[in-house]
């Protein structure tokens, strides 16, 4: 370990610690890298003899695509008989187009392999290793759209559980790109109803029933402000609210979080300005902490599906293609528009930087051709076509 501390609000000496090593890899070798380690904490229920088995980790690495990381600690304090939330927060930091698909999986104890190229490990569960115990009314689960997991707790201990990420590339000649494994411990304590933390939100959202999850809408080039309170009934308690989401820091113009109140009530709001070529959904946790339990509340935001923005309305007034692509030394666009439009359109990085504009003016009518030569870094970037109504298409283009 490069260096170990230990984590602020953790009332029983959890210590977090930081590996490094360096190797040398092969740039078009896949890799894979895994952690094992014994022992485990010999107070975990869910597993037998947990004090003699080891914890293993282990993530696939392709060089030059960053692999999925975490941006929630691994372990937490939740009260018994209490509705528990908690998202463990992967997201990806590649460049590079994909999709992340998580699951619950048993906690591994052993890996087994030769240190030879080309072999494969076996992984085997933890002996013993069962899913944390749940009230009937609020079974241990894994929102499949994002991530959070939901449970209600009805044993005190130390509990265990894994989750699978995996990467896939959206060109379907690469397919699954990496997968990680996380190794998670949960610990329930007896509660007092003065204790129990609340999330509440102020602005508002919708519900998606079938698969469960809550959302709301932004607009790209539009402000967004959403706005959570957290509450607790014992006055001695402070609490604090965080938010995590990769568009505090992954996009150019990044979104803002801000918090006020330390004592039994605390209110947080999220604001953000989306770039007007930025069409993802987007996943933001706010977990309020209070003592030394926590409370998470996700949502996912959605590109706003409103008259300036139906999919498939717009495009087909513009009726738009771009060739070649993947492109090399210049990008010709053809579009067939059903009226005259004030166009603005340029190349988007994938951080929101403005690299090239390639056309500013009236557009008649009918049959439009432009041409613009690219003097642009290999990479993905973002075609935005804004008219004088701010309606926007937003293509992807790949620059070789």
């Amino acid at each position: 370990a490069l260096s170990t501390s230990l984590l602020p609000f953790f009332p029983y000496g959890v210590e977090v610690g930081v590996f490094v090593d360096s190797l040398p890899i092969t740039p078009s070798n896949k890799c894979l890298f895994v952690f094992n380690f014994c022992c485990r904490n010999a107070a975990i229920i869910n597993a037998t003899n947990p004090g003699m088995q080891s914890m293993v980790l282990y993530t696939y690495y392709w060089p030059g695509i960053p692999t999925p990381v975490f941006m929630s600690l691994p372990i937490t304090y939740f009260p018994l008989n209490h509705q528990a939330t908690y998202n463990p927060f992967p997201y990806s930091p590649s460049p590079v187009p994909d999709s992340l698909v998580w699951s619950l999986k048993n906690s591994i104890g052993t890996a087994t392999y030769t240190a030879t190229s080309g072999s494969v490990p076996s992984f085997t569960d933890v002996t013993g290793f069962t899913t944390p115990p749940a009230a009937s009314s609020g079974p241990f689960s894994l929102n499949p759209v994002t991530g959070e997991i939901t449970w209600t707790p009805n044993a005190l201990g130390n509990f265990i559980q894994a989750v699978e990420v995996k990467q896939y590339s959206l060109q379907s000649s690469i397919g699954l790109i990496n997968t990680v494994e996380r190794d998670m411990q949960f610990v329930i304590v007896p509660d007092t109803s003065a204790d129990t933390i609340t999330l509440t939100p102020v602005s508002p959202y919708n519900v998606n029933n079938s698969p469960y999850y809550k959302y709301a809408y932004y607009t790209p080039g539009q402000p967004f402000t959403f706005q959570i309170n957290g509450t607790c009934p014992n006055p001695n308690i402070n609490l604090t609210l965080n938010s995590f989401s990769n568009i505090y820091s992954y996009i150019l113009t990044p979104a803002t979080f801000t918090s006020t109140g330390t004592t039994s009530t605390v209110s947080g709001t999220i604001n953000w300005t989306p770039p007007i070529y930025w069409t993802k959904d987007v996943i933001v946790v706010f977990r309020l902490h209070g003592g030394m339990f926590s409370k998470d509340f996700t949502l996912l935001l959605r590109k706003n599906p409103g008259p300036n923005n139906i999919p498939g309305t717009y495009e087909n007034e513009i009726n738009l293609s771009t060739y070649p692509n993947p492109a090399h030394n210049n990008l010709n666009l053809s579009m067939d528009l059903t009226q005259n439009i004030e166009a603005d359109i340029s190349l988007y990085s994938i951080v929101g930087q403005n690299v090239l504009n390639i056309y500013k003016g009236k557009l008649l009518k009918g049959k439009n051709n432009l041409s613009s030569d690219l003097k642009l870094a290999p990479g993905i970037y973002s075609l935005v076509i804004r008219d004088e109504k701010k309606r926007t298409i937003t293509k992807p283009i790949v620059i070789q």
